[in-house]
């Protein structure tokens, strides 16, 4: 088998060129110690070896990292101590919860997700042991889980049964490092668990891969007892010892496009009304909403990531939040958004924690250790994560997104564990008022119950107000009744769902839009327009938060027609979207005018120049008096044109930060 292999890495070619010999050449140059072997290469030169390599592959792989060491001898460099042949592209990938016991000892492909890894450690791979009666040391090369001593002392002399002490520092070991890989979210389809399977990385392998990376990895099925639990019963654990692991540096892309759905979907992007029917391809079960799903469609498609010169990274994704009444389709909207994105999660807010979303240190049962398991929000890099119940989450938890809602990133420094992974995740997601339902007599604004921290970081916030109106009543009623008495698999689609997820998966694979200069003036104009409201004490209407999702909004409309160009259109579509917005939940009640302050700070400047008001009357009156009758403060903020009640309301705010208290009844002091 050996000589086979030699053979094959002196002869095996491609395009006339001796393939292997440069590789080895390579391999010495750049320092490595591994060969990569491509699986179809060696298929196609011996069918017999590869056949082989698959049903033996322990003898199959120590013979051709022999034959590496050989092939470096023939190219008259030197052998190598530690040499390892490693087998990439297997012709079939075996899913993990395809893995059974006739796969036991062969050698397989597989793919999933990272979830978690272990610390590397020092595994011994030859022990040397000192005999404590003679002092001969004897070396046992090591094989599976336990660590096997000497049966009786090698010198002849003595041929003791011990006792033996291991000398580590003459022992050989090599690096160790446990991962745990689960199944791709988007493969998982009717509700099903997502299976795992532990795998153990060896030698160079260590260190390759991180938690939420996607690998593909090939390497041999072992079955052993299980660590915890009873170890003498029949029923053993499933792991595989790594040969190769190669990380997917595509995201959302993954998804199999043939010629023939590339011909279908340049079709579909040549029609001048391609963005019209996407929008409608949203949710057409559920009636009107078209700002909401043309929201959710850019959304899907996702601006340009960008890498500045200087280092920095610019998220592409947008974030959307929908905050209405019970019953008006938010959860809807959500579900059906999960379903069409071709990478996605979705979670509910009551049953979801911090580390169910973003990271988990958990003690792990291979090394003993800590260990970081990736969360919903790093396994849906580069996808939709749909949170429904926002509203209800713990603020911990809520907490937990802010850093992946704007830097695309998830930091953690936990149990001693500190490390950074990738997150770039688009969150949609679903809450309901304050009050349960909204209240026509109050602002919208005053009625969203969530921090000004997270709903700065949502480019778009759309509000659903279940009004009665008959007219529009009798029509979604039609709608549903419409879709209910249809028969399956007759409803009515402009594009069909899985044209529609290739199509998405295309444009965001290929088509890259740079701004026209065009779109990029009127964009400019646009926000030194709305800016120029906000001089002379005027409160500010937006801010470069809102010019940058513009942007990202734009180059997402683009990409739905498949363009390379963003265009005037494409940024008029945009503004629409933000004014509709702002109009919705940046409006102060008080004055009518726009003022983004709401989003950011919690209240909207009016409100701001009341409490700063009310604060320096309060201070002025307590240096004159000390502690002040409640009535004498509410009589004069009347005078300074506060209405009674934002002065109680704004007193018991003080009184909440600390600011004010209360001595005896009636009466308020300074802190």
């Amino acid at each position: 088998m050996r000589d086979r292999f030699l053979e094959f890495l002196r002869s095996a070619s491609r395009d006339g060129s001796l393939i292997y010999r440069q590789a080895v050449r390579e391999m010495l140059v750049e320092d490595k110690c591994s060969l990569v072997i491509d699986f179809e290469d060696l298929r196609s030169f011996d069918p017999e070896l590869a056949e082989e390599l698959i049903d033996n592959p322990k003898q199959a792989i120590e013979a051709a990292s022999q034959a590496v060491n050989d092939l470096l001898r023939l190219e008259g460099e030197e052998e190598l101590e530690e040499v390892h042949a490693r087998f990439k592209n297997l012709p079939k990938i075996t899913q993990i919860r395809d893995i059974r016991a006739r796969h036991i000892g062969r050698f397989i492909s597989t793919e999933g997700v990272v979830t978690r890894v272990t610390d590397v450690k020092p595994e011994i791979s030859e022990a040397i042991y000192r005999c404590e009666r003679c002092g001969e040391t004897i070396g046992v090369i090591q094989s599976g889980n336990k660590l096997r001593t000497p049966a009786v002392c090698e010198n002849r002399s003595c041929a003791s049964r011990g006792p033996f002490t291991l000398i580590g520092e003459q022992s050989k070991f090599i690096d160790w490092q446990g991962m745990r890989i689960q199944e791709k979210p988007e493969t998982l389809r009717g509700g099903r668990m997502p299976v795992y399977i532990n795998t153990i990385l060896r030698n160079d392998l260590v260190e390759a891969v991180q938690p939420g990376n996607r690998v593909t990895l090939t390497g041999i099925v072992r079955a052993t007892q299980p660590v915890a639990g009873r170890s003498s019963g029949t029923v053993l654990e499933k792991h595989i010892e790594v040969n190769y692991v190669e990380t997917q540096e595509r995201g959302i892309e993954e998804i199999e496009i043939s010629s023939e759905d590339i011909v279908e979907i340049e079709k579909l992007a040549k029609d001048p009304l391609v963005c019209e029917k996407i929008v409608k391809s949203i949710a057409p079960s559920i009636w009107g909403f078209d700002p909401i799903k043309e929201a959710i469609a850019l959304q899907l498609f996702s601006g340009k990531y960008r890498t500045l010169p200087d280092g920095t990274w610019q998220r592409g994704n947008i974030n959307v939040l929908l905050v209405g009444d019970p019953g008006a389709g938010k959860s809807a909207l959500l579900t059906y958004t999960k379903n069409l994105a071709p990478r996605a999660v979705y979670a509910s807010g009551r049953s979801s924690s911090a580390a169910g979303l973003t990271a988990a240190v958990l003690r792990d049962e291979m090394s003993g250790g800590f260990v970081l398991e990736a969360g919903a929000l790093v396994l849906a890099d580069g996808g939709i994560a749909c949170l429904d119940e926002f509203e209800k989450m713990n603020e911990q938890d809520r907490a937990a997104i802010h850093e992946i809602m704007e830097q695309g990133t998830l930091s953690i420094a936990k149990a001693g564990i500190v490390a950074t992974l990738n997150a770039r995740t688009s969150v949609l997601a679903a809450a309901n008022p304050k009050f349960g339902r909204f209240d026509s007599y109050r602002g919208i604004p005053e009625q969203i119950d969530l921090p000004p921290t997270i709903l700065s970081r949502f480019d778009l916030i759309f509000p659903i107000k279940d009004v009665p109106k008959e007219d529009k009543d009798r029509m979604i009623a039609q709608h549903i009744l419409k879709y209910r008495s249809m028969a399956e698999g007759s409803l009515p689609q402009l594009i069909d769902p899985e044209l529609l997820r290739k199509y998405i998966s295309y444009a965001r694979q290929n088509i890259q839009p740079e701004l026209t200069r065009e779109a990029a003036k009127r964009i400019e104009d646009f926000y030194a327009d709305m800016r120029r409201a906000g001089t002379e004490g005027n409160p500010v209407p937006i801010t470069p938060r809102q010019l940058e999702s513009i942007i990202r909004l734009s180059e997402a409309r683009a990409r739905m027609r498949l363009s390379r160009e963003v265009t005037d259109d494409d940024v008029e579509h945009a503004i629409g979207l933000m004014e509709h917005c702002l109009k919705s939940v940046g409006i102060d009640p008080e004055t009518g005018k726009l003022d983004i302050d709401k989003m950011l700070t919690g209240k909207f400047r009016s409100q701001w120049d009341k409490l700063a008001s009310l604060s320096d009357l309060i201070n002025t009156l307590c240096e004159q008096h000390g502690a002040v009758p409640v009535k004498e403060i509410l009589e004069k903020a009347q005078e300074k044109g506060i209405d009674p009640k934002d002065a109680n309301r704004l007193l018991n705010e003080m009184k909440h930060r600390g600011e004010i208290y209360e001595p005896r009844l009636g009466y308020l002091s300074k802190a």
